[in-house]
Protein backbone atom coordinates (compact mmCIF):
# COMPACT_ATOMS: atom_id res chain seq x y z
CA UNK A 1 0.00 0.00 0.00
CA UNK A 2 2.81 2.32 0.79
CA UNK A 3 4.03 1.81 -3.24
CA UNK A 4 1.04 2.65 -4.36
CA UNK A 5 0.67 6.45 -2.13
CA UNK A 6 4.52 6.63 -3.38
CA UNK A 7 3.91 6.52 -7.08
CA UNK A 8 1.22 8.74 -6.85
CA UNK A 9 2.92 11.38 -4.45
CA UNK A 10 5.55 11.54 -6.73
CA UNK A 11 3.43 12.24 -9.30
CA UNK A 12 1.57 15.09 -7.36
CA UNK A 13 5.20 16.78 -6.43
CA UNK A 14 6.55 16.72 -9.99
CA UNK A 15 2.90 18.53 -10.97
CA UNK A 16 3.60 20.90 -7.90
CA UNK A 17 7.35 21.37 -9.04
CA UNK A 18 5.36 22.88 -12.36
CA UNK A 19 3.30 24.79 -10.70
CA UNK A 20 5.95 26.25 -9.08
CA UNK A 21 5.95 24.77 -5.75
CA UNK A 22 2.37 25.62 -4.96
CA UNK A 23 -0.90 23.74 -5.62
CA UNK A 24 -4.63 24.45 -4.34
CA UNK A 25 -7.37 22.00 -4.87
CA UNK A 26 -10.44 20.75 -3.40
CA UNK A 27 -10.21 17.47 -0.64
CA UNK A 28 -12.11 15.42 -3.39
CA UNK A 29 -10.02 16.54 -5.88
CA UNK A 30 -6.51 15.06 -4.26
CA UNK A 31 -8.60 12.10 -2.92
CA UNK A 32 -9.33 11.27 -6.77
CA UNK A 33 -5.64 11.80 -7.21
CA UNK A 34 -5.09 8.83 -5.20
CA UNK A 35 -7.84 6.59 -5.41
CA UNK A 36 -9.49 6.68 -2.66
CA UNK A 37 -13.34 7.88 -1.76
CA UNK A 38 -12.63 10.16 1.18
CA UNK A 39 -10.05 10.76 3.69
CA UNK A 40 -10.73 8.27 6.57
CA UNK A 41 -7.95 8.59 9.29
CA UNK A 42 -5.77 5.89 7.88
CA UNK A 43 -5.94 6.85 4.48
CA UNK A 44 -5.51 10.50 5.07
CA UNK A 45 -1.93 9.89 7.58
CA UNK A 46 -0.47 7.55 5.21
CA UNK A 47 -0.85 10.28 2.33
CA UNK A 48 0.28 12.51 4.11
CA UNK A 49 3.39 10.64 5.00
CA UNK A 50 3.67 9.87 1.39
CA UNK A 51 3.63 13.28 0.42
CA UNK A 52 6.32 14.76 3.32
CA UNK A 53 8.48 11.47 1.90
CA UNK A 54 8.23 13.43 -1.55
CA UNK A 55 9.28 17.13 0.32
CA UNK A 56 5.30 17.89 -0.24
CA UNK A 57 3.80 19.94 2.69
CA UNK A 58 0.14 19.73 3.53
CA UNK A 59 -1.27 22.93 4.59
CA UNK A 60 -3.53 21.45 7.87
CA UNK A 61 -4.64 18.15 8.34
CA UNK A 62 -6.29 16.10 5.80
CA UNK A 63 -8.65 13.53 8.28
CA UNK A 64 -10.02 17.04 9.06
CA UNK A 65 -10.85 18.22 5.64
CA UNK A 66 -14.31 17.74 4.18
CA UNK A 67 -15.00 16.85 0.05
CA UNK A 68 -15.27 20.48 -0.64
CA UNK A 69 -12.57 21.94 1.63
CA UNK A 70 -9.92 23.24 0.09
CA UNK A 71 -6.20 21.81 0.45
CA UNK A 72 -2.70 23.56 -0.09
CA UNK A 73 0.37 21.60 -1.48
CA UNK A 74 3.72 23.04 -1.17
CA UNK A 75 7.30 21.42 -1.68
CA UNK A 76 9.50 22.33 1.07
CA UNK A 77 11.15 25.99 1.14
CA UNK A 78 8.09 27.06 0.00
CA UNK A 79 6.14 28.87 2.80
CA UNK A 80 2.34 28.85 2.87
CA UNK A 81 0.29 32.25 2.40
CA UNK A 82 -1.85 32.94 5.31
CA UNK A 83 -5.15 32.91 4.15
CA UNK A 84 -8.44 34.49 5.66
CA UNK A 85 -10.40 31.60 7.21
CA UNK A 86 -12.84 29.77 5.11
CA UNK A 87 -16.59 30.17 5.52
CA UNK A 88 -18.49 27.14 6.32
CA UNK A 89 -18.78 25.67 2.58
CA UNK A 90 -22.49 25.42 1.14
CA UNK A 91 -23.57 22.72 -1.20
CA UNK A 92 -21.05 20.90 -3.55
CA UNK A 93 -20.12 23.17 -6.50
CA UNK A 94 -20.55 21.28 -9.71
CA UNK A 95 -18.40 23.77 -11.71
CA UNK A 96 -15.75 22.49 -13.57
CA UNK A 97 -12.58 21.81 -11.02
CA UNK A 98 -9.42 24.46 -11.82
CA UNK A 99 -6.55 23.95 -13.95
CA UNK A 100 -4.69 22.95 -11.56
CA UNK A 101 -7.50 20.27 -10.17
CA UNK A 102 -6.77 18.97 -14.17
CA UNK A 103 -3.12 18.74 -13.98
CA UNK A 104 -3.06 16.84 -10.12
CA UNK A 105 -5.73 14.29 -11.60
CA UNK A 106 -3.92 13.67 -14.98
CA UNK A 107 -0.45 13.40 -12.72
CA UNK A 108 -2.39 10.44 -10.88
CA UNK A 109 -3.52 8.58 -13.91
CA UNK A 110 -1.87 5.09 -15.05
CA UNK A 111 1.10 5.50 -17.25
CA UNK A 112 0.02 2.27 -18.74
CA UNK A 113 -3.43 3.08 -19.16
CA UNK A 114 -3.01 5.96 -21.01
CA UNK A 115 -0.21 4.55 -23.42
CA UNK A 116 -2.97 1.52 -23.65
CA UNK A 117 -5.43 4.04 -25.09
CA UNK A 118 -2.69 5.23 -27.76
CA UNK A 119 -1.60 1.91 -28.63
CA UNK A 120 -4.93 0.32 -29.23
CA UNK A 121 -6.69 2.49 -31.88
CA UNK A 122 -3.27 2.87 -34.03
CA UNK A 123 -2.41 -0.94 -33.96
CA UNK A 124 -5.69 -1.38 -35.29
CA UNK A 125 -5.69 1.28 -37.63
CA UNK A 126 -2.27 -0.22 -38.75
CA UNK A 127 -3.10 -3.50 -38.91
CA UNK A 128 -6.72 -2.35 -41.47
CA UNK A 129 -4.20 0.01 -43.32
CA UNK A 130 -1.77 -2.71 -43.72
CA UNK A 131 -4.66 -5.02 -44.76
CA UNK A 132 -5.61 -2.53 -47.33
CA UNK A 133 -2.47 -1.21 -48.70
CA UNK A 134 1.35 -1.51 -46.98
CA UNK A 135 1.37 2.00 -46.67
CA UNK A 136 -1.27 2.72 -45.07
CA UNK A 137 -0.22 0.71 -42.27
CA UNK A 138 3.40 2.16 -42.20
CA UNK A 139 1.31 5.63 -42.45
CA UNK A 140 -0.77 4.49 -39.13
CA UNK A 141 2.63 3.10 -37.34
CA UNK A 142 4.14 6.36 -37.76
CA UNK A 143 1.23 8.19 -36.61
CA UNK A 144 0.69 6.01 -33.95
CA UNK A 145 4.60 6.98 -32.79
CA UNK A 146 4.06 9.96 -32.58
CA UNK A 147 0.86 10.31 -30.52
CA UNK A 148 2.73 8.27 -27.84
CA UNK A 149 5.27 11.02 -27.75
CA UNK A 150 3.16 13.69 -27.70
CA UNK A 151 0.41 12.02 -25.48
CA UNK A 152 3.85 11.00 -22.89
CA UNK A 153 5.27 14.86 -23.25
CA UNK A 154 1.83 17.05 -23.08
CA UNK A 155 -0.77 14.58 -21.20
CA UNK A 156 -1.50 17.21 -18.59
CA UNK A 157 -2.87 19.62 -21.59
CA UNK A 158 -4.64 17.30 -23.53
CA UNK A 159 -6.41 16.25 -20.16
CA UNK A 160 -7.78 20.04 -19.90
CA UNK A 161 -10.01 18.34 -23.18
CA UNK A 162 -10.49 14.89 -22.96
CA UNK A 163 -10.08 13.89 -19.36
CA UNK A 164 -12.72 12.25 -17.80
CA UNK A 165 -13.40 11.68 -14.31
CA UNK A 166 -14.40 8.02 -14.33
CA UNK A 167 -14.10 6.14 -10.83
CA UNK A 168 -11.82 4.31 -12.37
CA UNK A 169 -8.57 5.46 -13.15
CA UNK A 170 -7.80 3.33 -15.79
CA UNK A 171 -10.47 4.01 -17.99
CA UNK A 172 -9.53 8.04 -17.76
CA UNK A 173 -6.29 7.52 -18.68
CA UNK A 174 -7.06 5.25 -21.48
CA UNK A 175 -9.50 7.57 -22.88
CA UNK A 176 -6.98 10.29 -22.35
CA UNK A 177 -4.84 8.75 -24.91
CA UNK A 178 -7.53 7.01 -27.29
CA UNK A 179 -9.67 10.45 -27.99
CA UNK A 180 -6.49 12.21 -29.33
CA UNK A 181 -5.30 8.98 -30.76
CA UNK A 182 -8.87 8.41 -32.90
CA UNK A 183 -9.40 11.68 -33.81
CA UNK A 184 -5.31 12.36 -35.52
CA UNK A 185 -6.70 8.55 -37.15
CA UNK A 186 -9.68 10.48 -38.61
CA UNK A 187 -8.16 13.39 -39.49
CA UNK A 188 -4.89 11.71 -41.14
CA UNK A 189 -7.33 9.53 -43.09
CA UNK A 190 -9.53 12.04 -44.58
CA UNK A 191 -6.60 14.10 -45.33
CA UNK A 192 -4.22 11.61 -46.66
CA UNK A 193 -5.48 7.82 -47.25
CA UNK A 194 -8.71 9.08 -48.97
CA UNK A 195 -7.18 11.11 -51.63
CA UNK A 196 -4.25 8.27 -51.63
CA UNK A 197 -7.41 6.00 -52.13
CA UNK A 198 -8.95 7.63 -54.78
CA UNK A 199 -5.91 8.44 -56.11
CA UNK A 200 -4.73 4.90 -56.42
CA UNK A 201 -8.47 3.71 -56.86
CA UNK A 202 -8.28 5.80 -60.25
CA UNK A 203 -4.74 4.47 -61.38
CA UNK A 204 -6.13 0.81 -61.23
CA UNK A 205 -9.60 1.26 -63.12
CA UNK A 206 -7.10 2.94 -65.80
CA UNK A 207 -5.00 -0.27 -65.64
CA UNK A 208 -7.93 -2.26 -65.84
CA UNK A 209 -9.42 -0.25 -69.09
CA UNK A 210 -6.14 -0.06 -70.53
CA UNK A 211 -6.06 -4.24 -70.09
CA UNK A 212 -9.09 -4.45 -71.39
CA UNK A 213 -8.26 -2.24 -74.67
CA UNK A 214 -5.31 -4.72 -75.21
CA UNK A 215 -7.38 -7.27 -75.06
CA UNK A 216 -10.12 -5.96 -77.20
CA UNK A 217 -7.34 -5.49 -80.03
CA UNK A 218 -6.27 -8.77 -79.77
CA UNK A 219 -10.05 -9.89 -80.29
CA UNK A 220 -9.51 -7.47 -83.52
CA UNK A 221 -7.14 -9.41 -84.55
CA UNK A 222 -8.39 -12.67 -84.44
CA UNK A 223 -11.58 -11.69 -86.37
CA UNK A 224 -14.32 -11.12 -83.19
CA UNK A 225 -15.41 -7.55 -83.74
CA UNK A 226 -18.34 -8.05 -81.42
CA UNK A 227 -16.39 -8.92 -78.27
CA UNK A 228 -13.81 -6.28 -78.50
CA UNK A 229 -16.80 -3.71 -79.08
CA UNK A 230 -18.14 -5.60 -75.50
CA UNK A 231 -14.49 -5.04 -74.18
CA UNK A 232 -13.98 -1.49 -75.18
CA UNK A 233 -17.66 -0.81 -73.55
CA UNK A 234 -16.55 -2.79 -69.94
CA UNK A 235 -13.28 -0.29 -70.39
CA UNK A 236 -14.89 2.84 -70.78
CA UNK A 237 -17.09 1.80 -67.60
CA UNK A 238 -13.45 1.56 -65.61
CA UNK A 239 -11.99 4.92 -67.55
CA UNK A 240 -14.37 6.64 -70.00
CA UNK A 241 -11.25 8.46 -71.38
CA UNK A 242 -9.11 5.47 -71.15
CA UNK A 243 -6.36 5.68 -74.12
CA UNK A 244 -6.88 4.12 -77.68
CA UNK A 245 -10.94 2.75 -77.05
CA UNK A 246 -11.52 5.37 -80.44
CA UNK A 247 -9.02 3.39 -82.09
CA UNK A 248 -10.08 0.27 -81.41
CA UNK A 249 -13.91 1.30 -81.47
CA UNK A 250 -13.43 1.86 -85.16
CA UNK A 251 -11.00 -0.85 -86.42
CA UNK A 252 -14.18 -2.97 -85.13
CA UNK A 253 -16.56 -1.27 -86.90
CA UNK A 254 -14.65 -1.73 -89.70
CA UNK A 255 -13.91 -5.32 -89.64
CA UNK A 256 -17.53 -5.95 -88.79
CA UNK A 257 -18.41 -3.72 -92.00
CA UNK A 258 -16.12 -6.08 -93.57
CA UNK A 259 -17.41 -9.39 -92.11
CA UNK A 260 -20.92 -7.88 -93.28
CA UNK A 261 -19.79 -7.48 -96.91
CA UNK A 262 -18.07 -10.91 -97.03
CA UNK A 263 -21.08 -12.79 -95.79
CA UNK A 264 -23.27 -10.68 -98.33
CA UNK A 265 -20.83 -11.26 -101.42
CA UNK A 266 -20.27 -15.19 -100.04
CA UNK A 267 -24.10 -15.46 -100.24
CA UNK A 268 -23.93 -13.99 -104.03
CA UNK A 269 -21.91 -16.37 -104.93
CA UNK A 270 -23.52 -19.05 -103.64
CA UNK A 271 -27.07 -17.41 -105.62
CA UNK A 272 -24.80 -17.18 -108.85
CA UNK A 273 -23.54 -20.62 -108.96
CA UNK A 274 -26.93 -21.91 -108.57
CA UNK A 275 -28.34 -19.65 -111.05
CA UNK A 276 -25.67 -21.44 -113.60
CA UNK A 277 -27.20 -24.48 -112.14
CA UNK A 278 -30.22 -23.43 -112.98
CA UNK A 279 -29.61 -22.20 -116.48
CA UNK A 280 -30.39 -18.77 -115.74
CA UNK A 281 -26.67 -17.44 -117.81
CA UNK A 282 -27.90 -13.86 -117.59
CA UNK A 283 -28.88 -13.77 -114.01
CA UNK A 284 -26.18 -15.38 -113.00
CA UNK A 285 -24.00 -13.28 -115.52
CA UNK A 286 -24.99 -10.01 -113.51
CA UNK A 287 -24.06 -11.55 -110.12
CA UNK A 288 -20.68 -12.58 -111.03
CA UNK A 289 -19.99 -9.22 -112.92
CA UNK A 290 -21.09 -7.53 -109.73
CA UNK A 291 -18.90 -9.75 -107.65
CA UNK A 292 -16.09 -8.28 -109.52
CA UNK A 293 -12.93 -10.18 -108.72
CA UNK A 294 -14.19 -12.59 -105.80
CA UNK A 295 -13.16 -15.79 -105.65
CA UNK A 296 -13.36 -16.92 -109.51
CA UNK A 297 -16.13 -14.82 -110.00
CA UNK A 298 -14.31 -13.82 -113.74
CA UNK A 299 -13.93 -17.14 -114.75
CA UNK A 300 -18.15 -17.95 -113.85
CA UNK A 301 -18.81 -14.66 -115.70
CA UNK A 302 -16.79 -15.95 -118.58
CA UNK A 303 -18.44 -19.20 -118.89
CA UNK A 304 -22.04 -18.03 -117.97
CA UNK A 305 -21.54 -15.07 -120.92
CA UNK A 306 -20.50 -18.49 -123.58
CA UNK A 307 -23.00 -20.62 -122.02
CA UNK A 308 -25.87 -17.84 -122.23
CA UNK A 309 -24.93 -16.95 -125.54
CA UNK A 310 -25.37 -20.36 -126.62
CA UNK A 311 -28.08 -20.65 -125.16
CA UNK A 312 -29.96 -17.57 -126.17
CA UNK A 313 -28.81 -18.76 -130.05
CA UNK A 314 -30.61 -21.90 -129.95
CA UNK A 315 -33.82 -20.46 -128.69
CA UNK A 316 -33.64 -17.96 -131.38
CA UNK A 317 -33.09 -20.08 -134.00
CA UNK A 318 -36.04 -22.17 -132.44
CA UNK A 319 -38.71 -19.24 -132.03
CA UNK A 320 -37.15 -18.82 -135.67
CA UNK A 321 -38.08 -22.16 -136.82
CA UNK A 322 -42.09 -21.85 -135.11
CA UNK A 323 -42.16 -18.59 -136.57
CA UNK A 324 -42.03 -15.95 -133.86
CA UNK A 325 -39.56 -13.55 -135.85
CA UNK A 326 -40.15 -11.10 -132.73
CA UNK A 327 -38.31 -13.24 -129.87
CA UNK A 328 -36.14 -14.67 -132.35
CA UNK A 329 -34.62 -11.27 -132.88
CA UNK A 330 -34.85 -10.47 -129.00
CA UNK A 331 -32.67 -13.53 -128.53
CA UNK A 332 -30.24 -13.17 -131.24
CA UNK A 333 -30.10 -9.49 -130.39
CA UNK A 334 -29.29 -10.74 -126.30
CA UNK A 335 -26.93 -13.58 -127.57
CA UNK A 336 -24.90 -10.92 -129.41
CA UNK A 337 -25.32 -8.30 -126.59
CA UNK A 338 -23.62 -11.15 -124.68
CA UNK A 339 -20.97 -12.36 -126.89
CA UNK A 340 -20.64 -11.01 -130.32
CA UNK A 341 -20.83 -13.62 -133.13
CA UNK A 342 -20.98 -14.07 -136.51
CA UNK A 343 -23.85 -17.03 -135.62
CA UNK A 344 -26.05 -14.73 -134.20
CA UNK A 345 -25.30 -11.66 -136.61
CA UNK A 346 -26.27 -14.36 -139.56
CA UNK A 347 -29.37 -15.31 -137.80
CA UNK A 348 -30.17 -11.61 -137.06
CA UNK A 349 -30.24 -11.12 -140.71
CA UNK A 350 -31.85 -14.50 -141.11
CA UNK A 351 -34.87 -13.19 -139.44
CA UNK A 352 -35.44 -9.87 -140.97
CA UNK A 353 -35.13 -12.09 -144.31
CA UNK A 354 -37.72 -14.72 -142.96
CA UNK A 355 -39.59 -11.55 -141.89
CA UNK A 356 -40.03 -9.96 -144.61
CA UNK A 357 -40.90 -12.86 -146.66
CA UNK A 358 -43.34 -13.16 -144.18
CA UNK A 359 -45.18 -9.70 -144.46
CA UNK A 360 -44.53 -10.41 -148.40
CA UNK A 361 -46.65 -13.11 -148.33
CA UNK A 362 -48.97 -11.61 -145.47
CA UNK A 363 -49.63 -8.92 -148.25
CA UNK A 364 -50.19 -11.37 -151.18
CA UNK A 365 -52.82 -13.63 -148.89
CA UNK A 366 -54.84 -10.14 -147.88
CA UNK A 367 -54.68 -8.86 -151.49
CA UNK A 368 -55.90 -12.70 -152.57
CA UNK A 369 -58.49 -12.53 -149.52
CA UNK A 370 -59.27 -9.12 -151.10
CA UNK A 371 -59.93 -10.20 -154.59
CA UNK A 372 -61.84 -12.98 -153.18
CA UNK A 373 -64.34 -10.72 -151.87
CA UNK A 374 -64.70 -8.86 -154.60
CA UNK A 375 -65.14 -11.41 -156.61
CA UNK A 376 -68.14 -13.04 -154.62
CA UNK A 377 -69.54 -9.68 -154.22
CA UNK A 378 -69.73 -9.90 -158.10
CA UNK A 379 -71.46 -13.65 -158.27
CA UNK A 380 -73.78 -12.34 -155.80
CA UNK A 381 -75.05 -9.38 -157.76
CA UNK A 382 -75.38 -11.58 -160.57
CA UNK A 383 -77.22 -14.52 -158.90
CA UNK A 384 -79.23 -11.27 -157.71
CA UNK A 385 -80.22 -10.27 -161.12
CA UNK A 386 -80.52 -13.22 -162.63
CA UNK A 387 -82.79 -13.53 -160.51
CA UNK A 388 -85.02 -10.35 -160.90
CA UNK A 389 -84.50 -11.05 -164.70
CA UNK A 390 -86.11 -14.58 -164.02
CA UNK A 391 -89.09 -12.90 -162.06
CA UNK A 392 -89.40 -10.45 -164.95
CA UNK A 393 -89.59 -13.37 -167.39
CA UNK A 394 -92.41 -15.28 -165.99
CA UNK A 395 -94.53 -12.24 -164.94
CA UNK A 396 -94.22 -11.40 -168.95
CA UNK A 397 -95.47 -14.73 -169.68
CA UNK A 398 -98.07 -14.74 -167.63
CA UNK A 399 -99.17 -11.64 -168.95
CA UNK A 400 -98.73 -12.07 -172.77
CA UNK A 401 -100.54 -14.17 -175.70
CA UNK A 402 -98.70 -14.52 -179.15
CA UNK A 403 -101.49 -12.88 -181.59
CA UNK A 404 -102.29 -16.12 -183.59
CA UNK A 405 -103.52 -18.10 -180.71
CA UNK A 406 -100.63 -20.58 -180.55
CA UNK A 407 -97.52 -21.41 -178.43
CA UNK A 408 -95.48 -18.58 -177.59
CA UNK A 409 -91.40 -18.97 -178.71
CA UNK A 410 -91.42 -22.80 -178.09
CA UNK A 411 -87.40 -22.91 -178.35
CA UNK A 412 -86.78 -19.93 -176.12
CA UNK A 413 -88.37 -17.08 -174.42
CA UNK A 414 -89.82 -13.59 -175.34
CA UNK A 415 -87.87 -11.94 -172.80
CA UNK A 416 -83.94 -11.79 -172.85
CA UNK A 417 -82.26 -14.61 -170.87
CA UNK A 418 -79.25 -12.26 -169.61
CA UNK A 419 -78.24 -8.88 -169.84
CA UNK A 420 -77.61 -6.95 -173.70
CA UNK A 421 -79.11 -10.70 -175.17
CA UNK A 422 -80.17 -10.54 -179.16
CA UNK A 423 -83.20 -11.19 -181.15
CA UNK A 424 -81.74 -12.42 -183.70
CA UNK A 425 -84.44 -12.91 -186.49
CA UNK A 426 -87.01 -10.10 -185.04
CA UNK A 427 -89.64 -12.73 -184.16
CA UNK A 428 -89.89 -11.93 -180.77
CA UNK A 429 -87.83 -14.62 -179.02
CA UNK A 430 -84.80 -15.12 -177.62
CA UNK A 431 -82.31 -17.86 -177.35
CA UNK A 432 -83.99 -20.28 -180.33
CA UNK A 433 -81.58 -22.78 -181.55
Amino acid sequence: MQDRWGDRAKRVRAEVDRLGGRLTLSASALALLFAVRAFENDDASAIERALGQEGVRVEGRLPQKRPDDEVTLTTEGQEAEQEPPVEPAGPASTAPPPAEVIAAQAASLPAAALAAGVLVPGLLASALGFGAWWGYGLLFLALTGGLWLLVGRSFSYLARIFLFPFRSLAWSAFLLGALPALIAILVVSALVVAPVSAKRSSDAREQQALGLIAEAREANRLGDPDEAIRLVAEARDKDSDVEGWREVSAAADGLRAEQATERDRRAAYRDGRRLLREGDYVAALRVFDELGDYRDSPGLAAGARHRGARHLLREARLALANGDFDLASSKARESRALRPSSAATTLLSDVRSALTAARARARERRQAREETRRLEQEQRQLEQEQRRLEQEQQLEEDLYTPPDGGASCPDGTPFPQFPGQRDGDGDGCYGET
